[in-house]
């Protein structure tokens, strides 16, 4: 007769009942000792990637220290470069434009007051003939110190143009300024009434309209150059700004 198998579930409960055996041999324990070695190989091996992870971190803040810092560094360059260029400009205003604006005024004063009034306030008895030799003599010492002072700053083409154009005046002029002085001199009233009426204008008028000339060409440079240093302004505040946005 073939022998009878006991029920699954008994043969179940009859091996989970069996007690477990440790097993000491030298086989296992070989195979725990290369278990745990995996494990620390393994660690070893995320060891060294959770040190570049934290390095990576620390490389990245210390770059964006760095550039942060460049771009402060780059915003004060180009607002120190910015002033820069607004002094120099200016400077040169006022060396170049408002100084010999000042100077060219003095000149077509000398030219108006000192020998035009001058001759006919001699003429009309206001004015005595002495008194009208030391306006002339100051007339003439003013215009050459302030023409020698204007022609030693920095001209544009157009004031040299007209610097060359009024040059050969002052030469006619002065011929005319000779004349006069020889008239006080001799304090001679005919040939002063005389002068006034002929040569005075025609040897005065076309050298002071040159020096008007003179005076709007400041006033035209003195413009452009303040166009000049609002672009500048414009373009160093742009620049600042997209430095400040790409910073943050």
């Amino acid at each position: 007769a073939l022998p009878i198998s006991p029920p699954k579930a008994k043969m179940v409960h009859l091996e989970t009942c069996q007690p477990k055996i440790v097993d000491n041999s030298p086989k296992s324990t070989t195979s725990s000792r290369l278990f745990n070695e995996r494990r620390w190989r393994a660690h070893q091996k995320r060891a060294p990637t959770k040190m570049m992870n934290n390095m990576s971190v620390n490389i990245r803040l210390f770059a964006l220290v760095v550039f942060l810092s460049l771009v402060s560094v780059v915003v004060g360059v180009v607002g120190l470069r910015g002033m820069s260029t607004t002094l120099q400009g200016l400077q040169s205003v006022y060396d170049d434009r408002v100084v010999p604006l000042r100077d060219l005024k003095v000149i077509a004063d000398m030219y108006a007051v000192n020998i035009v009034d001058t001759s006919h306030k001699v003429r009309n008895g206001n004015m005595s003939w002495d008194e009208a030799r030391k306006s002339l003599a100051q007339a003439e010492s003013t215009i050459q110190d302030k023409w020698k002072s204007y022609k030693a700053t920095y001209l544009v083409e157009q004031e040299k143009k007209l610097v060359a154009e009024i040059e050969p005046m002052l030469l006619s002029t002065q011929q005319q300024l000779d004349r006069l002085r020889d008239i006080l001199q001799r304090e001679d009233l005919p040939a002063i009434a005389e002068f006034t009426k002929t040569a005075l204008y025609p040897s005065i008028d076309p050298i002071s309209g040159k020096f008007s000339e003179l005076i709007e060409v400041q006033l035209d440079v003195a413009k452009d150059e303040y166009e000049n240093g609002r672009s500048a302004y414009d373009l160093s505040r742009l620049t600042s700004l997209v430095l400040l946005v790409a910073g943050t």
